[in-house]
């Protein structure tokens, strides 16, 4: 009455290439997957700061296109501190 099915993700979403990735991975030692950690930190540090440094590049430009803003401050006395009874 049952039908027994099986359904391999791997296959269907198209990863047998990580797969086998991983099961290349596998016996090597610990220090290969913390150095390849410490790698990909290093790498994604420098991407997020190469991001940061060309959108401020960019600000910078469009500042300096349109004039930039401007602005003036004037002194104000500071007032004085009251006395509590």
């Amino acid at each position: 009455m049952g039908l027994t099915t099986t359904l391999d993700f791997i296959e269907l979403l198209g990863l047998e290439p990580v797969l086998k990735l991983l099961q290349a991975i596998e016996p090597m030692p610990w220090t290969f997957l913390i150095l390849a950690v410490a790698v990909l930190s290093i790498a994604s540090g420098l991407l997020i700061a190469l991001t940061v440094y060309v959108t401020g590049l960019g600000y910078n430009l469009l500042a300096w296109l349109t004039g930039g803003l401007v602005v003036e401050l004037k002194g104000v006395k500071a007032p004085s501190p009251r006395h509590q009874a």
